[in-house]
C-alpha cells in the first residue's frame, strides 16, 4: 500500500541546498528513489554522460537523505496544534483518526470549501 512521504534530499554540494518533494510510495526508500529520479529530470541536475551515469547519480541522491517522514505524522501534529482548543478542551492530547476525519470531510465538503 502506498502512502505519502515528505522527502528532503541533498543536491550533493554544500552550496547547492536541498530538494524537497512529496511523493506516494510503499516505503521510505522507494520515496527517496522517486524524488531522486525527479531531481534528475530537473533543469538543475547535471548533464549525464549516459544512463549508467544517471542511475549512479540517482542512487547517490536517494542515499543522501536530509529528512523523510510520512505526511500523516506532520498532518496530525499540525491539526492538533491548529485546533487544540476544539480537539482537546480537557487538555488531554489524543491521536487524531485520519480515516474518520476523511469521512467527516467528505460528508461536509460543501460546508468546508469556499466558493470562488
Amino acid at each position: 500500500m502506498k502512502q505519502l512521504f515528505n522527502v528532503i534530499l541533498a543536491w550533493g554540494q554544500d552550496d547547492e541546498g536541498n530538494y524537497t518533494a512529496t511523493v506516494a510510495a510503499p516505503t521510505e526508500g522507494a520515496a527517496a528513489l522517486l524524488v531522486a529520479e525527479e531531481m534528475a529530470e530537473s533543469t538543475d541536475a547535471p548533464k549525464f554522460d549516459d544512463d549508467a551515469d544517471r542511475q549512479q547519480w540517482i542512487a547517490r541522491r536517494a542515499a543522501d537523505v536530509v529528512d523523510i517522514y510520512p505526511t500523516d505524522v506532520q498532518l496530525r501534529q499540525d491539526l492538533g496544534a491548529q485546533f487544540a482548543d476544539e480537539l482537546y478542551p480537557d487538555g488531554v492530547v489524543r491521536e487524531i483518526n485520519l480515516e474518520e476525519l476523511g469521512r467527516i470531510l467528505s460528508e461536509n465538503r460543501d460546508r468546508l470549501l469556499l466558493s470562488h
